[in-house]
């Protein structure tokens, strides 16, 4: 379902779910139930940002829990990068807007090896937070989503960026014990194997 969503229209999706899977359903069909699965996961992101900013800890288990990776990890990465998305806007002035986004992976660290070009941990597990609010939004939500990927258990802690004020300013109050490792605009995402476009449409 996400792969045919992010053909670009609901039309589209089932044209792909028909064509591809043999699956019968209707455009309207496809629309809501990704709403339906969207809201379902904002509202999911949204408790856990809400209960991480009151200072209670994240409520996964089980089959969720590993997957989040409540163990140990020996390295957590969180990497940070914005863009620009044209939207339905009629001001042209308005049609622009900035959208940011996070990404929270573990790895294992890969120490560089003399003669052999570094090209840093593969991701194992990655969490993508986007948005199209401020930086302080996700700031938190980002900071919830880390906290829930076992942010304070990892054993090495690294934000990747670039410069930008708005970016280092959220890196010092949301992850100040990390190792600031300065990238320029989008490597921190190709570091975790995203484009900016794939962050944008995490079901890719």
């Amino acid at each position: 379902m996400c792969e045919a969503n992010d053909a670009g229209s609901f039309e589209k999706a089932a044209r792909l779910l028909r064509n591809l899977a043999g699956l019968q359903i209707s455009p309207k069909r496809v629309q809501l139930i990704t709403e339906r699965v969207g809201a379902a996961l904002g509202e999911e992101e949204a408790g856990r940002t809400r209960r991480f900013l009151a200072r209670q800890g994240p409520t996964v288990s089980g089959a969720k829990a590993a997957l989040l990776g409540s163990a140990c990890a020996p390295l957590l990465v969180v990497s940070l990068d914005g863009g620009r998305v044209q939207t339905r806007q009629e001001n042209p002035k308005e049609k622009w807007k900035e959208d940011k986004a996070g990404i929270v992976y573990d790895a294992v660290p890969a120490p560089e090896r003399a003669g052999v070009t570094y090209e840093g941990p593969p991701p194992r597990t990655r969490s993508v937070c986007v948005t199209m609010e401020s930086w302080e939004t996700l700031g938190d939500r980002l900071s919830a989503l880390a906290d829930a990927r076992g942010y304070s258990r990892a054993r090495q802690r690294v934000c990747i960026a670039d410069g930008a004020t708005a970016i280092r300013t959220l890196k010092d109050r949301c992850f100040p014990d990390a190792v600031f490792i300065l990238d320029g605009p989008g490597v921190g995402l190709t570091s975790a194997g995203l484009t900016f476009d794939d962050a944008q449409h995490p079901g890719k």
